[in-house]
């Protein structure tokens, strides 16, 4: 009995024994996956290759742990460690979005009626600052595109987020010029701190925030690896970073601009050299003679980031991970990716004038309950931003919870006043030139006083000096938030006219004339004005040289009249698409010694593009009833855009019409944002004036009764937008042996 407990015994600890190594090995930990950390380094366009890098990642299941991007690296990390894939990422960084965000100035369609008006009268003008003596904006390029965008992609974010609750774990950097020193941001508002990041110097506006100014990550740190390892911890780092290009022996550095952007270059080189010693691999790009702003060429920048990993391939391979350990990495991922909100919980704003405050406040009430998109809101904030008044921009904040299911946002509107003012200054240029002809040149200045007396009025004058000398001063006083106005104003105009019979040039003329008057209207869109008013001159018309067979004059007029105006184009340079009209009609008293007549006037444009082909189409006319009103006050016809193969103003009367049909072919496209397009242009022009016993008229020998026929031609050449505004040059042959050749800069047609 006592042998078989023991043979039992026995048994039990071979047993026992035997199962040992199978429980050690279940119970032996496996060793922990090093975590990996990517650095995404600045570069402009360049930095788009980074999307390329991405992508071969993932295909190859290469976690990223970490994050950190300085300027566009900042962009693109930012976009990948909130959920956005790489083909997401292309698609928002294509050419169409970017040309959008990258902008000399605001939108066209954005800008209320008045801003439209200055934009036409002088699209090229450059805007100073008058609030702290002579001051010019602080960036080349407007933010407002950026901001919408950055807002737009980063929404269901708030504005006290943990950047290390994103997907992926992320930092961007940015250089503190208050105090001198490079900022890591790793919590606070997303769109905020990418924007400061991405606020290359002189490029774009730098970022006020809590005291302190910001501009691009890349001045001081443009490849982040050192961030990865003392902040985010990660144990492996991979770094894409840009190569320095190189120069052509005994280069110059491409002039004053070339040298300073090249020194620029080689400082940031310098701190770069440095951070690339801390990656276990670096992914460089060989971009080759691409630039910082070739935006366009996206698809092959992300192809040259693939590449260039697929070069380094032996490396990172030993950071794959299985099918079943990427399945779970990206269900990870997923979770930790924030859920679009729902709807639009409450807004307020923030604004230091308490009157501002309560005004937009009110307006901006009718967001509340609205769907919490993008679209939305940026819809209401450009109502904001027409003036070109405000810097307009949105922080949402959420309810402490989960970051998945229903949540509503809290929106808070910041509107701060432009760095430099009110009030401004803006300066252009318009000119017109024809063969034969004194060239028609103005320096144009506008005084622009935005909020003077109340919200919503202004201020504002205008001085045209050159050829003529024409000075305007007006005082929009807005009544109440439904957009009814009134409008005292005064004027004085003291330019050359010159009366033609044929093509034979009889006198030159002095019309000068000073007065004013008051306008009441309404403004029930951003696209659309009434008026009504009277105005009333005191006006000399004065023969300097030659003799045309009529009496000089010195008198008092009046105008009473309604104007209607529409503007619908997208752009104030060559349209693409929309219309512009307006209509007007009134009754003119012009001296005691001329007739009095009614007066009607009209005008429309309608623009159309398919592809590359541009169509546009133009009518005017006006008459005074054939009545024998003063000299001055009659309507001319002749010139670039207005019968082109004839003299300027050539024909004046009582009565016309004017036509044009012009097509437009795209031969080229200028540089983003510098500019947009270059034309090659046709046009046909038809045109009639009519007067009672008036030299001048189409058709008419001097002082004959009034008859006259078409005047025909057609007009062809050059026409390029550009940050000059639009400059045309081409000849335009006519009927009756007329032939001009023009040139003209600034407004088009």
């Amino acid at each position: 009995m006592r042998t078989r407990s023991t043979l039992v015994a026995l048994l039990t600890a071979a047993l026992c024994t035997t199962s040992l190594p199978s429980q050690t090995a279940e119970s032996t930990p496996q060793p922990a996956r090093k975590k990996i950390g990517l650095a995404l380094g600045g570069g402009g366009a360049l930095g788009l290759t980074e999307i390329g890098v991405l992508r071969w990642l993932e295909e190859h299941h290469i976690p990223v742990d970490g994050i950190a991007g300085a300027s566009m690296g900042a962009l693109v990390g930012a976009l990948y460690a909130t959920g956005h894939t790489p083909d997401d990422i292309q698609q928002l960084t294509s050419d169409e979005v970017l040309t959008k965000v990258f902008r000399l100035s605001n939108d066209f369609n954005t800008l209320n009626y008045r801003r439209r008006e200055d934009r036409r009268s002088a699209p090229n003008y450059m805007t100073i600052g008058l609030k702290h003596g002579i001051s010019i904006r602080n960036g080349l390029l407007v933010d407002a595109g950026l901001n919408a965008f950055l807002s737009a992609q980063f929404l269901s974010y708030g504005d006290k987020t943990s950047f290390d609750q994103l997907s992926v774990p992320f930092r961007c950097t940015a250089t503190d010029i208050t105090e001198g020193k490079p900022v890591v941001f790793a919590r606070g508002s997303l769109p905020e701190s990418i924007r400061a990041s991405i606020a290359l110097p002189g490029i774009f506006p730098p970022v006020q925030r809590d005291g302190h100014t910001y501009v691009d990550g890349g001045v001081l740190e443009n490849l982040p690896t050192q961030t990865l390892k003392s902040d985010l911890h990660d144990d492996v780092i991979l770094a894409v970073s840009m190569p320095l290009a190189k120069l052509a022996p005994n280069s110059d550095g491409g002039g004053l601009l070339g040298t300073l952007q090249r020194s620029f270059s080689v400082a940031i080189w310098g701190n770069e050299l440095q951070s690339r010693r801390l990656a276990d691999v670096v992914i460089e790009p060989q971009t080759g003679n691409m630039t910082t702003l070739d935006y366009g060429k996206a698809t092959d920048l992300e192809k040259l980031g693939y590449d260039a990993t697929e070069a380094q391939k032996d490396k990172l391979m030993a950071y794959a991970i299985s099918d079943s350990e990427w399945a779970a990495y990206l269900a990870k991922r997923a979770a930790l990716t924030a859920d679009k909100p729902r709807n639009i919980a409450s807004i307020k704003v923030d604004t230091e004038n308490h009157e501002v405050k309560e005004a937009v406040e009110r307006k901006l009430q009718k967001l509340v309950g609205q769907p919490a998109e993008a679209a939305v809101i940026d819809k209401r904030l450009d109502e904001l931003r027409a003036d070109e008044r405000y810097e307009a921009t949105y922080q949402v904040s959420y309810p402490k919870g989960p970051i998945r299911g229903v949540r509503d946002a809290e929106i808070t509107v910041k509107l701060a006043d432009k760095e430099n003012g009110p009030p401004f200054i803006l300066i252009g240029v318009n000119g017109q030139a024809q063969s034969g002809q004194t060239p028609r040149f103005t320096l144009d200045l506008t005084y622009l006083h935005q909020d003077f007396g109340r919200y919503g009025s202004e201020l504002r004058g205008s001085a045209h000096l050159g050829w003529l000398q024409q000075f305007d001063l007006e005082y929009y006083r807005l009544l109440n938030a439904r957009g009814i106005f009134i409008a005292p104003h005064g004027e004085f105009t003291r330019r050359p006219y010159f009366i033609y019979h044929g093509q034979n040039r009889l006198s030159e003329r002095l019309w000068q004339q000073g007065g004013g008057g008051v306008d009441v209207g309404y403004t029930f869109s951003h696209s659309t004005e009434v008026r009504a008013g009277w105005q009333a001159w005191s006006q000399r018309w004065v023969t300097k040289t030659g003799s045309d067979g009529q009496g000089d004059s010195s008198q008092v007029a009046h105008l009473f009249d309604l104007r209607y105006a529409h503007d619908s184009q997208d752009r104030a340079e060559v349209a693409q698409r929309g219309f512009q009209y307006s209509v007007g009609a009134g009754y003119l008293k012009a001296g005691e010694q001329a007739a009095a007549a009614p007066r009607i006037v009209g005008r429309i444009q309608f623009a159309h593009t398919i592809g590359g082909n541009s169509f546009l189409a133009a009518a005017e006319g006006g008459t005074l009833f054939n009545r024998d009103v003063a000299q001055p006050y009659r309507f001319t016809l002749g010139g670039p855009g207005r019968l082109s193969a004839s003299a300027f103003e050539e024909y004046r009367g009582t009565d016309y019409f004017y036509l044009r049909e012009a097509y437009l072919r795209r031969i080229a496209k200028l540089p983003d944002p510098l500019g947009q397009n270059i034309y090659f242009a046709i046009a046909y022009e038809a045109g009639q004036m009519r007067a009672p016993r008036s030299m001048g008229v189409t058709g008419t020998d001097y002082a004959q009764p009034a008859s006259s026929f078409l005047r025909q031609d057609v007009m062809f050449g050059v026409l390029a937008e550009t940050p000059l505004g639009v400059i045309s040059f081409g000849p335009a042959l006519g009927d009756a042996g007329r032939r001009k050749l023009s040139f003209t800069i600034g407004r088009s047609f």
